[in-house]
């Protein structure tokens, strides 16, 4: 087989590369299109309600022990962890939007109710406090 044959219709995986020649614009706007319709699906509304139920109850302790670091609440490594799901699942996009629904169902007299979300997620996929 010779070198177009390698290159485009397989060949052993030393010689087989697939390019990808889109923009990087493109590729975004593909990227955000699919996260669009992940943050539709049953598995991310799931997960809303389970992180919305976890970041309550972090606030309930948060507030019963006088706010210490976030790190320190026990709900810490399970917000963090649900950040990657929904990462992995919708992105950086389904990330606001889950912040957004956990903001809306949480109360917390003392500032806004997902601090939890906002510190846990800190560095998942470009995430900021």
């Amino acid at each position: 087989m010779g070198l177009f044959g390698k290159l485009f219709r397989g060949g052993n995986e030393r010689t087989s590369r697939v390019f990808d020649l889109r923009s990087d614009g493109y590729k975004r706007m593909e990227e955000e299109v699919a996260a669009e319709q992940q943050t539709d699906s049953p598995e991310f509304e799931r997960l809303c309600d389970k992180l919305a139920r976890i970041v309550q109850e972090g606030n309930n302790w948060g507030k019963a022990n006088s706010y210490p670091a976030v790190s320190k609440y026990p709900q810490y490594q399970k917000i963090h962890g649900m950040g990657k799901q929904i990462y992995k699942i919708a992105g950086f996009k389904g990330m606001q939007r889950a912040s957004l629904v956990v903001k809306s169902r949480c109360h917390s007299q003392d500032g806004p109710a997902n601090y939890l979300v906002e510190w846990a997620w800190s560095g998942i996929g470009g995430w900021l406090p």
